[in-house]
């Protein structure tokens, strides 16, 4: 049955989001569901539903849906959730401060961003609420100590700091003497920084507050953060006593894993850049962690020039950039829960939550439980859903007018994004300060990962694949790429065949190597989309909820950033694409990212390896030479995005069946990467294994045609059945038209 149709006309505003957490569990598991909705709801319904693309106009109208009776079938209350934004470091020092009479707290600042409101770059309890200080940068970029006693009038440093140059921050107080602040250039003479000294002591309350927090001020009973800082800092510490200019010069300047013998708390960003940790190298070991999604990994006051790997010279990458808009976990209560039945077959599913005319759906997937349940294994590719959730550069980068010759379209989803920046943005996007976003987060609401989405790819068009296995009736089982990253080659060990989703643009080195090893040893893999196995992404192995993609061949920042800031903090490899870690997409799949054009999709033109005898199975039951001039996406089968074999020699075992020709539109720009731009559907006996290549994110949204009787899905299960035949394929000895 196919939902009622949405309010389209006018872009009706979503009233309702939410998330899961985790996104794919085994029967057994419990999964927790968080939703946010509009003040103006009183309830919703929720169900559990297997989705899948459904008739023309279904991305319209909603999924055909399956309904599984479920623990959590029910109404529930409707309550708005907020979102607070930001990055922070916590440390656990409550209490611990107070007794220490006079101190010194001293930091290296780098601000990258001009914001309307005070930005905190270091803080105990919450000085406007009640204890506490704030050592911050007011709206002209000066620094400033805001206290319990007057916060809206701090003591300010007559002069700002320089807008992308490290600066020392510096506050004097407790003991009963009036306050003293300092600032100035970390490679500039001492003498050139100022002091101001404030009118009356701080009270001793004021460091017994809370935990201090460094990025932001954060509520000691709420928990919630706000004036969160947007920049980098470095080499935190606290000193006894007042501390001259001489000596905040050498503290700042040692080496942060060798701090002064006397210092109270000195914490090394240098260590455990990989995790989220916060070590203090003092005798008290105040250590904490950061949150929401700080970048790691990044050059620091002390970088030569001479390295770009921050695992040589952890010193000079001693820096983080915390991010004002940056969001790791909403943090939201759960709504309902589900513990996930025995016996409840792999596949697709999500919560189906509805309130009057009001839709949303939060996707997940359910994985086997203690091994393969079915032949063929479906690999959801959620590390591009992560990529691309939440995404501005649609609406925001003039290039998406240019790659569809036409005006941008919004969807429902776009409408609350633009509404909500607060739910953070993706890969594609920049942060306020013009920094690349490097972190996302699965635990907040993607927008992207919708049936239905306005954009049509990514799990939308998946859904395709899933109504046609559906359709044929084949059993099939479903993980994620977070979970072959996890498991790797044993996981694909348990199944003949694999198949990917229709854009499996990332993945990590993990999930390359165990595809490419598995094809290698005899695995048989349908590569069911485009631009597939392009660039490498990490997971953070102590919080598995957040991948890292630094997109560094397609980054916005400058050249120096692109060089010396391109290896993950994650795992320490270089992002972008796979070839610069030596691993080739076009050895495993036999093609290579092309192009995109989003303005029209084209049909396949057989050639001469389609009647080859090693390729007769393909194309049984084909009797023309055109084939996918029809489609949901674009009209055709080569669309979106697509690859070819051009410019690579792979001998007799590729072979390529069909190309596509006469592409009217290829930006010479972004994206436009191989002449003459055409796909190819190949055939590639690689190793032991057999690979078959659509190339094509278009691919997909043919096999319904005509109610899956045409020539797109007929051959598609000719290459499934044959896949799951054991029986030897025959391999062809030589093949002259292969590219040279």
């Amino acid at each position: 049955m196919t939902e009622p149709a949405q309010r389209r006309g006018g872009i009706a505003p979503k009233r309702i989001v939410g998330y899961c957490d985790p996104l794919s569990v085994t029967p057994g598991e419990e999964i927790r569901f968080f939703l946010s909705s509009d003040p103006g709801l009183g309830e919703f319904q929720a169900d559990l539903v297997r989705p899948r693309a459904g008739g023309p106009g279904w991305e319209d109208a909603g999924p055909d849906c399956t309904q599984v009776k479920s623990e959590l079938e029910g109404t529930y209350p409707a309550r708005q959730q907020d979102v607070h934004p930001g990055s922070f470091g916590l440390i656990g020092t409550a209490g611990q401060l107070a007794g220490l009479g006079q101190v010194t707290i001293v930091v290296l600042v780098q601000p990258t961003f001009r914001a309307p409101a005070p930005q905190v770059i270091l803080s105990v309890g919450d000085p406007w609420a009640g204890p506490g200080m704030a050592v911050l940068l007011d709206a002209e970029l000066r620094p400033a100590l805001a206290t319990g006693a007057d916060p809206h009038h701090p003591l300010t440093c007559p002069a700002p700091l320089g807008l992308g140059a490290w600066s020392v921050v510096a506050a004097t107080l407790g003991g009963g003497a009036p306050p003293v602040l300092y600032a100035g250039p970390f490679d500039g003479d001492d003498a050139a920084w100022v002091s101001v000294t404030g009118p009356d002591p701080v009270p001793a309350e004021t460091l017994a507050a809370a935990a201090l927090v460094l990025g932001a001020v954060r509520s000691p009973g709420s928990g919630v953060t706000r004036l969160p800082f947007t920049g980098r800092l470095e080499a935190p510490a606290i000193l006894p006593g007042a501390v001259g200019r001489a000596g905040l010069r050498a503290v700042v300047s040692a080496d942060p894993a060798q701090p002064p013998a006397d210092a109270i708390a000195a914490w090394d960003f240098s260590a455990g850049i990989d995790g989220w940790g916060i070590t203090d190298r003092g005798p008290h070991a105040w250590h904490g962690g950061f949150h929401n999604l700080p970048m790691r990994a990044v050059r620091g006051a002390r970088w030569s020039g001479l390295t770009s790997d921050w695992r040589e010279a952890p010193a000079e990458y001693a820096a983080v950039h915390f991010l004002a808009d940056a969001i790791e976990d909403c943090g939201w209560s759960a709504d309902f829960s589900l513990t996930i039945p025995a016996g409840t077959p792999s596949g697709f599913y999500a919560a189906r939550i509805t309130s009057g005319d009001e839709r949303e759906f939060i996707p997940f997937f359910i994985r086997p439980a203690g091994g393969a349940t079915a032949s063929v294994l479906l690999i959801a590719p959620t590390a591009t859903y992560a990529s691309y959730g939440n995404s501005r550069f649609w609406w925001e980068n003039p290039i998406q007018e240019m790659v569809q010759d036409r005006l941008v379209e919004l969807g429902a989803e776009d409408r609350y994004l633009i509404d909500h920046p607060e739910l953070g943005a993706s890969s594609y996007d920049c942060h306020l300060d013009g920094t690349d976003v490097c972190y996302v987060s699965r635990r907040r609401p993607n927008l992207n990962m919708r049936p239905g989405h306005v954009r049509r790819e990514g799990y939308t068009c998946d859904l395709y694949l899933v109504a046609w296995l559906d359709r044929l009736g084949i059993s099939y089982d479903v993980v994620t790429d977070e979970d072959v990253h996890a498991a790797g080659r044993d996981l694909l060990e348990q199944y003949p065949v694999v198949m990917t989703g229709t854009h499996p643009e990332y993945m990590s080195t993990r999930m390359f190597d165990a595809l490419a090893g598995w094809v290698k040893a005899g695995g048989r893999l349908m590569y069911m989309g485009g631009n597939g196995f392009s660039m490498n992404v990490g997971y953070s192995a102590e919080r598995p909820w957040i991948m890292e993609n630094r997109r560094v061949d397609l980054w916005e920042c400058g050249p120096d950033a692109a060089r010396s800031e391109a290896l993950n903090s994650t795992d320490g490899l270089r992002g972008g694409w796979f070839s610069a870690s030596g691993r080739q997409p076009a050895d495993l799949t036999g093609v290579e990212s092309a192009t995109m054009g989003f303005d029209h999709s084209y049909p396949y033109v057989l050639g001469a390896a389609a009647a080859r005898p090693e390729a007769a199975f393909v194309f049984a039951g084909v009797t023309g030479t055109v084939i996918g001039d029809y489609g949901s996406l674009g009209g055709g089968v080569v669309g979106q995005e697509w690859d070819n074999a051009a410019g690579h020699t792979f001998g007799a075992g590729h072979l390529i069946l069909a190309s596509s020709r006469d592409h009217t539109l290829i930006p010479p720009m972004f994206g436009a990467l191989r002449p003459d731009y055409h796909a190819d559907l190949v055939l590639y006996f690689n190793g032991a294994g057999t690979v078959f290549s659509v190339s094509s994110m278009a691919w997909a949204g043919a096999l319904g045609h005509r109610d899956y009787d045409n020539d797109i899905a007929r051959i598609s299960q000719n290459v499934l059945r044959r896949f799951l035949d054991p029986a030897p394929l025959a391999r062809p000895e030589s093949n002259p038209g292969d590219p040279a």
